[in-house]
């Protein structure tokens, strides 16, 4: 958890957070310094673009949405924060009010040029149906960003609800202890999650939307 003499530092670093976000149907979850280890959240950030296509041939209009997502951390971290089993982070994405995640988009370092967002369907984290992968940046040591097409959630959404998570474990840590045989899914001993909040995508129903 963040240190009481770095509160400064980390409100700061809301106003900067909640000022990029303007003119783009900004909203942002605030969280709680409440989870041991380096990706304890304290803000996440969600906003959607339309862009409007003039059809040449046949006429009129197609329109395309982008959503884009940031998570930002109490914490500094390094890559290597999400690298290997039970490490890593996700956003997750309910479409029908249940709940539960049918489709999520989970980062992870893979010793590649760039981060890696990988597109579930089930999120379950232990077998997940993989339908697609998108590319990952971080601007700073405190946060992480892409962004997802609308046509990979569901065409024809008009809202959808999404929550960010976070999971962690390193062998010989006390506050964030490995547990049992690592496998390859599930979450580590050290979990955090925002609230659900759900994003309406105003002016995206096109036919390309």
């Amino acid at each position: 958890m963040v240190r009481a003499g770095r509160k400064g530092l980390i409100v700061g670093f809301f106003i900067l957070v909640m000022m990029g976000a303007a003119g783009a149907h900004p909203q942002t979850v605030l969280d709680a310094d409440d989870t041991s280890g380096p990706l304890d959240i304290v803000a996440a950030r969600a906003k959607h673009r339309v862009l409007e296509q003039t059809v040449t041939h046949g006429g009129g209009a197609r329109t395309t949405t982008t959503l884009y997502f940031r998570l930002v951390t109490y914490e500094t971290w390094s890559n290597d924060a999400i690298s290997g089993a039970k490490r890593f982070i996700s956003f997750e994405f309910d479409r029908d009010g249940d709940d539960d995640a049918e489709r999520c988009v989970v980062i992870t370092d893979d010793d590649e040029p760039e981060l890696i967002g990988r597109v579930y369907r089930g999120c379950d984290y232990e077998q997940d149906e993989l339908i697609g992968a998108v590319s990952a940046s971080r601007r700073d040591a405190h946060s992480v960003r892409f962004s997802i097409e609308k046509r990979d959630l569901g065409r024809r959404l008009t809202s959808v609800r999404w929550r960010a998570l976070t999971s962690f474990e390193e062998p010989g840590n006390e506050d964030c202890p490995h547990q049992g045989p690592p496998g390859d899914g599930g979450y580590g001993s050290c979990v955090d999650r925002t609230s659900w909040k759900r994003h309406r995508l105003e002016g995206s129903g096109g036919p390309g939307g």
